[in-house]
């Protein structure tokens, strides 16, 4: 991981980084930055992804909980994988502070970015 970093200057933070065979292999692809901000307390709702979400926390404390109960704490600075086709919902763990996340995602042009679920 050589990076060019002029003299004086932080050199750059791996935030997350992961070797992955999930992304699909296709064609075209469409490619999505997105940012959402959760209010301090609230719970988003249910939903899945066709493709993987890489998520970054720019403020706040967050979780992601999985249908299936497991829970993923993290924080402001920090970074998550949502996987594809999981059911899963987003929880702002802060009561008086938002979440703000920054997500990025790369995904069938012809898939949409989320589909809301019921649990």
């Amino acid at each position: 991981q050589a990076t060019a970093t002029p003299q004086g200057a932080q050199p750059p933070k791996f935030v997350l980084e992961q070797v992955t065979d999930t992304i699909p292999k296709l064609p075209r692809h469409k490619v999505r930055i997105v940012t959402a901000t959760l209010p301090a307390g609230l719970t988003g709702g249910w939903h899945k992804h066709p493709a993987p979400v890489y998520v970054y926390l720019s403020q706040g404390v967050a979780a992601l909980e999985l249908d299936d109960g497991t829970l993923d704490h993290f924080q402001a600075g920090e970074a998550v994988v949502e996987p594809a086709n999981t059911v899963m919902r987003t929880v702002n763990r802060s009561a008086t502070e938002p979440a703000v996340f920054v997500t990025f995602q790369v995904s069938d042009p012809e898939q949409p970015f989320s589909e809301a679920m019921t649990k």
